[in-house]
C-alpha cells in the first residue's frame, strides 16, 4: 500500500518529538546506532529534543561500547549536540 502523495505531506506536517522518539527507539532496537546520531544530527529546528530523546541518545551509544563511566570525549560531543 503506497500513501498518496496528500497523505505523504499530511505525515511530514505531523512531524513531532513524539513520532521522532519512535523512531530513534526503532533504530536502537535494531541495532542501527549510527542512524540515531546521523537522526539527531538532521533534527529540525523547529523541534527541541526532549530528555527522552538524550536518554535514547545516550542509550545508543552505550549499547555502541562508546560510552565509559567518566567517558569525557562523548560528554563532550554529546554537549554539542543539546547546544
Amino acid at each position: 500500500m503506497s500513501l498518496r502523495s496528500s497523505q505523504r505531506t499530511e505525515v511530514r506536517r505531523n512531524r513531532s518529538v513524539k513520532s521522532f522518539n519512535a523512531l530513534l527507539t526503532v533504530f536502537v532496537e535494531c541495532g542501527e546506532f549510527d542512524r540515531v546520531l546521523k537522526a539527531v544530527e538532521e533534527f529540525p529546528e523547529s523541534l527541541s529534543l526532549n530528555g527522552i530523546s538524550y536518554n535514547i541518545l545516550i542509550k545508543a551509544n552505550c549499547a555502541k561500547g562508546e560510552i565509559l563511566i567518566g567517558d569525557y570525549g562523548f560528554w563532550i560531543q554529546f554537549s554539542s549536540l543539546i547546544s
